[in-house]
């Protein structure tokens, strides 16, 4: 299961900040968005360069987008953009 966990993350200081913008971090948010399934840590390891810090960028990533409107989940090594849980009442198709 895919769980929300963006509550972890210490927005405080420039860890965060720095970090979502470089392309590294930019080349991960473009192939979890592309993907149709969770990606896994190690297919984002393989497509950036030798020593970029995965997890890192992952952390830096899911509090960048925790205050909005789609959040950066894991579950099981694998990580998806889901929409946040206070819209759910948009989603649902009733009737």
């Amino acid at each position: 299961m895919i769980e929300s966990d963006a509550g972890n993350d210490n927005r405080e200081g420039p860890a965060w900040s720095d970090i979502v913008t470089t392309d590294e971090a930019r080349a991960v948010e473009a192939l979890i968005f592309a993907s149709a399934t969770p990606v896994p840590v190690a297919y984002l390891a393989e497509r950036l360069p030798p020593g970029a810090d995965v997890a890192a960028i992952l952390h830096a990533l899911r509090a960048f987008y925790a205050p909005g409107d789609v959040n950066l989940v894991s579950g099981e090594g694998n990580w998806a953009f889901r929409t946040s849980s206070d819209l759910s009442f948009a989603l649902r198709r009733d009737g």
